[in-house]
């Protein structure tokens, strides 16, 4: 069982960190509460709602597996850049067109030429 002072003040640190973090980038910070760790949400202030930006939400969690401490971040954002920049078709015979049929030919055991990317 863990000391419930040594996790206190884990936690306190954690809120603390989370709290200058926030300041600094002029977010809302909230700690939903959560079993065996500490969460963060930080998301952007009505008052300023450019300051953070291109992020719509970061979270910070932090969940202790016995001895070890496992930290997490995810992060939203306002315009999703990989969305984007999938949704193009790749061009014909370019670097990148190259490596991707490359990759799938030696993942697959295509013959070479006989895989197609749309």
């Amino acid at each position: 069982m863990p000391d419930q002072k040594a996790l206190e003040k884990n936690t306190a640190a954690f809120k603390q960190y989370i709290g200058v973090y926030a300041d600094t980038l002029g977010a809302i910070a909230t700690f939903p509460p959560i079993k065996g760790g500490d969460k963060a949400e930080l998301r952007p202030s009505i008052t300023d709602p450019d300051k953070m930006g291109n992020f719509a939400e970061i979270t910070f969690e932090t969940r202790r597996l016995g001895k070890d401490l496992l930290g997490i971040f995810t992060a939203k954002y306002k315009v999703d850049l990989y969305g984007a920049v999938s949704g193009q078709k790749i061009q014909p015979g370019s670097d990148l067109e190259v490596r991707i049929r490359k990759r799938i030919e030696d993942l697959t055991g295509v013959s070479r030429g006989d895989c197609e990317l749309q």
